[in-house]
């Protein structure tokens, strides 16, 4: 990797290269994401996994009973990231399910209050 060229910290070496320098997948999605996809997609990622972080908040100030839910899982996220890949693997059909579970929850939370002011 000390031969890599200023191209390819910047964009990286593409999807899943990883694989043809070292023989196996990098397991971890922060230096995976750095190596495929350079100093780009590792800034991306990293405001991906901060607008998780954000969505926590702002979900908790809307519906308190949602708050410890959400942060329990940007937290898991954070963490698996450091030690698996989240987003390939099967783990993040079950991340995107709770996201999504939680995002109806929200919902209908939401529009329960409404339905009381009115």
């Amino acid at each position: 990797m000390k031969n890599e060229n200023l191209f390819h910290w910047i964009f990286g070496s593409g999807s899943s290269q990883s694989v043809e320098l070292l023989g196996t997948g990098i397991h971890n999605e922060w230096l995976s994401f750095l190596y495929c996809y350079g100093i780009i997609g590792f800034v991306l990622y990293g405001a991906l996994i901060l607008n998780l972080f954000s969505y926590s908040s702002k979900t908790a100030k809307v519906c308190p009973s949602l708050a410890s839910s959400c942060y329990m899982m940007a937290i898991f996220i954070l963490v698996l990231s450091m030690v698996s890949t989240t987003y390939g693997g099967y783990v993040g059909l079950w991340l995107y399910g709770f996201w999504g579970f939680i995002e109806s929850k929200k919902n209908l939370i939401l529009e329960k209050k409404n339905n009381e002011i009115m």
